[in-house]
């Protein structure tokens, strides 16, 4: 596999057109595992996703949509353009013939792996994981965070010497929350104060949490109160937050292509090497 410097703060990972088991299973658990993921169910939305979003990782199910010569050609466009040449690319299929899978390795250049989906969703994800990490998909992080700027309803309830406060949550991860108060509430925050059961609201969840306050950041107008979860937060509360986290981002994904054309390519008509190098159509060993 192609070595390559990996990222501090990781790679955004894709699925483009991915089968159910994968959507329902293998995304899910590697979400868990945190990992920012996302699902392109479209390849016409892909080039347009993919611009926006250099060095990050693509595994593409060739097993519907375009036959197999069509993803040929769409994974060699992908690869001479020269805003896209630094995905990763990967491919799963689940089953195709020796000579195709080996035609197909010949002329693109697929360094996240071609892996071969049997329908055993833990050892894909086991397999996926290793790929994954060995591409610096985690970087340093901790943990997937979201923006909670866009969403009204973020904020966290909070004692105060003049009642409970509800303060706005700037963004969230399955380790902890930034929340902004005005200016004036600075003397009464002080780090690693403990806020026990606090609730937490976003979306349309709502959930208790208890925090440790670890920093305060200072602004003309404004604090950033920066917390991060106990340990004894229950798996519970992560797993809601992290869905809402792979909502946010998905959703900013789906924002970042907004208006943009589709990708209208015949890639059936794509001459992309010699005429007796295309795949022929599989007519039985």
């Amino acid at each position: 596999m192609e070595a390559r410097d990996n990222p501090v703060f990781g790679r955004k990972v894709f699925f483009l057109n991915p089968p159910y088991q994968i959507t329902q299973f293998v995304v899910s658990r590697l979400r868990d595992d945190e990992y920012e993921i996302y699902v392109i169910d479209d390849y016409k939305d892909a080039k347009n996703i993919l611009r926006h979003y250099p060095d990050s990782i693509c595994f593409i199910n060739i097993d519907s949509k375009l036959t197999l010569e069509e993803w040929l050609n769409f994974v060699v466009s992908l690869e001479r353009e020269e805003a896209l040449k630094s995905i990763f690319l990967g491919i799963i299929t689940k089953g195709m013939r020796a000579s195709d899978k080996t035609h197909f390795m010949l002329h693109t250049n697929v360094p996240a792996g071609f892996l071969s989906f049997n329908g055993n969703v833990t050892e894909l994800t086991a397999t996926l994981s290793e790929i994954l990490n060995l591409n610096g998909a985690r970087g340093r992080r901790q943990s997937v965070r979201a923006s909670c700027e866009h969403d009204a309803t973020a904020s966290i309830t909070l004692p105060t010497p003049i009642g409970d406060r509800a303060f706005h949550m700037i963004d969230i991860s399955s380790v902890g929350i930034a929340a902004r108060a005005p200016a004036a509430y600075a003397p009464v925050f002080k780090p690693n104060t403990l806020f026990r059961n606090a609730p937490i609201h976003f979306g349309s969840n709502h959930v208790q949490g208890t925090l440790a306050l670890y920093a305060i950041k200072q602004q003309e107008k404004s604090i950033t109160l920066i917390f991060l979860f106990t340990a004894g937060t229950p798996n519970s509360v992560k797993s809601i937050i992290r869905q809402y986290v792979a909502e946010n981002l998905q959703y900013e994904m789906r924002m970042a292509i907004d208006g943009e054309p589709k990708d209208e390519t015949d890639y059936s008509n794509s001459v992309t090497f010699d005429e007796d190098a295309f795949l022929v159509e599989d007519k039985g060993d």
